[in-house]
C-alpha cells in the first residue's frame, strides 16, 4: 500500500500536457505513483512521524521550502509482480516497491526499513557524500 498525492484534487498544481498530443491535463509522470508506504517515517515540525499517522495541515520538512502544510491524503493499493531483481529480464525495469534496509546509507540500524515507490525522490545526507559527489546532500 502506498500513500500518494495526485494532481487531480490538487487544484493549485499547473496542468500537465501530454507530450505525445500537447493536450491536458494529464497526470505528470512523477506523480504516477509517489508516495510512503504507511510505517515510513516523515519529518514533521511535530518530530518525526509515522506515514499512516499524518493529519491534514501537518508541516512538512522538504528540502527546497522547508516546512509545508500537508494538504492532501490519499491511499491506493497497488499490486505488484512478485519478482526479485535476479528474475528481472535484461533491459526490464522493476516496478514494485523499494526497500532501503535499515543500517543501510548511514541510517539508524533499529529505525527499521523504508519502503518507498519506484522513482521516489529522496533526500540523502550523508558523510560520504561529501567525498563522493563533492556535497553533503545528495537526491
Amino acid at each position: 500500500m502506498l500513500h500518494f498525492r495526485s494532481p487531480a484534487v490538487e487544484n493549485d498544481l499547473p496542468p500537465a500536457l501530454d507530450p505525445r498530443t500537447g493536450l491536458g491535463p494529464v497526470a505528470s509522470p512523477e506523480f504516477a505513483v509517489s508516495g510512503f508506504a504507511p510505517s515510513s517515517v516523515v519529518e514533521t515540525a511535530r518530530g518525526p512521524i509515522l506515514a499512516r499517522d499524518l493529519r491534514l495541515g501537518d508541516k512538512l520538512v522538504t528540502r527546497d521550502k522547508g516546512l509545508q502544510p500537508l494538504r492532501w491524503i490519499g491511499e491506493s493499493t497497488v499490486m505488484y509482480a512478485d519478482v526479485s531483481g535476479e528474475e528481472l529480464a535484461e533491459g526490464a525495469v522493476r516496478r514494485g516497491p523499494v526497500r532501503i534496509r535499515a543500517g543501510s546509507q548511514g541510517s539508524n540500524p533499529d529505525a527499521g526499513n523504508l519502503v518507498v515507490a519506484p522513482g521516489q525522490r529522496l533526500l540523502a545526507r550523508n558523510s560520504l557524500n561529501e567525498l563522493l559527489f563533492a556535497t553533503d546532500e545528495v537526491m
